[in-house]
């Protein structure tokens, strides 16, 4: 199986906007708050397999990494934790994902992903205002060794795909 996403545009042909979140409930009570735009993705799922398709040999690693645009105020160290714990972490990812007016809850989304894996790297890149020379906006771009990735469909369905199993 292989899979490589960079700004896909989604089945309707509108752009592709997608959320993160390391919200680990049900998605039901996810908030717009508790969610990062994604600046980027970029995976590959690849697996060895014999002529009559049947997979063959050690797993291979798959990273995942991706990249988020955050306000200073609001930088999350949570990253940082999990780099220094070593501990799996689950990350969740949302592909046009729409939130009620009133709660700003989730309300419905195309479709999207759960990455169970380990965070690898972490790098920064901070832009300055113009106004006084301060860091206003930081993007971070995160590497993921990646365990499991579970596939979840628009109409609740779901696909686990166990990497290093």
């Amino acid at each position: 199986m292989s899979a490589n996403t960079t700004t896909p545009s989604s089945p309707t042909g509108k752009p592709l906007t997608a959320f993160f979140t390391l919200h680990n409930e049900a998605l039901s009570n996810l908030v717009k708050s508790s969610c990062d735009t994604v600046q980027s993705l970029d995976y590959t799922c690849t697996r060895n397999r014999d002529e009559a398709g049947t997979p063959y040999g050690p797993p291979q690693f798959t990273e995942l990494t991706f990249s988020l645009r955050a306000s200073i105020t609001n930088y999350k160290s949570t990253f940082y934790k999990l780099l220094d714990s070593h501990e799996a972490g689950n990350f969740t990812f949302l592909f046009n994902a729409d939130f009620t007016p009133k709660t700003r809850k989730l309300d419905k989304y195309e479709g999207g992903f759960v990455v169970q894996g380990y965070i690898i790297n972490i790098d920064e890149e901070y832009e300055t205002s113009s106004k006084d020379g301060t860091f206003e906006q930081l993007l971070l771009h995160i590497t993921l060794l990646v365990n499991a990735i579970t596939y979840l469909g628009n109409d609740e369905s779901v696909k686990t795909l166990d990497i290093l199993k």
